[in-house]
């Protein structure tokens, strides 16, 4: 009897953007549900409303990004019914449109987050995206519309064009950019 000399195939990693991003994502998720864990204790529950809603901002960013490839489109969906569009064409759930902290001060609309429809994907990347709102659904427009009641009045979450979330503190809210038109056009009215 005779031996061969058999070789197990190598086998080559596959890279692709699915594992990255996914790989991104549980980062994102591990990281987002330890860190209440390390606020002080007087902080937990307003720091954890405010992850969780910064993690379901990033999640349309995704969404986003979906749309557009499987759409075979270079557009946002219309501000006019984003959110329709978002389940309709996505698999979008619908709680993926609920703010945390919003239910956690009563507020029960089907959608706490509105669309700027200033912002295109071509933008700068820190034009505003997505915003939070009172609760409503296929809410567009700007500051006018934008609340900080969510999360103490402190401020709010903010999905920026190229993806990035950032918690904006009421200080700083007239420093975003609405309009790629108009430089600095950030005049709050209404919170």
């Amino acid at each position: 009897m005779t031996t061969s000399n058999i070789t197990p195939e190598k086998r080559k990693p596959k890279f692709s953007i699915l594992r990255v991003l996914l790989a991104i994502l549980v980062f994102y998720l591990v990281f987002f549900a330890a860190y209440p864990l390390l606020a002080p204790p007087s902080h937990r529950p307003e720091t954890t409303a405010r992850i969780l809603c910064a993690v379901r901002l990033m999640t349309f960013r995704w969404a986003f990004e979906a749309y557009c490839s499987d759409q075979d489109i270079k557009t946002y969906p219309s501000s006019e019914k984003w959110c329709d569009l978002l389940v309709e064409r996505t698999g979008s759930s619908k709680n993926r449109f609920l703010c945390q902290g919003a239910m956690e001060v009563g507020d029960k609309g089907p959608s706490h987050y509105a669309i700027n429809p200033s912002c295109k994907p071509n933008s700068p990347s820190d034009t505003v995206l997505l915003f939070e709102t009172k609760g409503g659904w296929n809410q567009h427009g700007g500051p006018e519309i934008l609340t900080t009641e969510h999360h103490q009045n402190k401020g709010c979450n903010i999905l920026f064009n190229d993806g990035s979330v950032k918690f904006v503190t009421k200080e700083k809210l007239d420093e975003l950019k609405w309009n790629t038109e108009e430089p600095n056009n950030t005049s709050l009215q209404g919170e």
